[in-house]
């Protein structure tokens, strides 16, 4: 399994993407190229083992369902895919 460890740049660039901030944004915000940008988005979207945006934030929303939904640990199926939901032990407030 891929390491899904990202460096705190990468961990910016998705958590701004997920916001919904667009990729010129983020790289003004970051003092970062487009190009840095995408490339640090085709890495998060490859281990995940998702190929384009839509994938990825319907896995996303998929993950997010499952987090308010689900038991944690157990399974569930996004495109195709069996995936798993662990909660940290601080997670305790549901997502909205």
């Amino acid at each position: 399994m891929a390491n899904l460890i990202q460096p705190p740049e990468a961990s910016e660039i998705m958590t701004r993407f997920l916001d919904g901030t667009r990729v010129p944004l983020i790289a003004t915000e970051l003092h970062l190229t487009q190009g840095t940008i995408r490339n640090h988005l085709a890495s998060i979207f490859g281990k995940v083992g998702v190929s384009s945006q839509q994938e990825f934030f319907d896995m996303f929303k998929a993950v997010r369902v499952a987090r308010r939904e689900l038991r944690p640990d157990k399974p569930f199926v996004c495109q195709g895919k069996v995936m798993m939901v662990r909660l940290a032990r601080s997670d305790t407030s549901p997502m909205t």
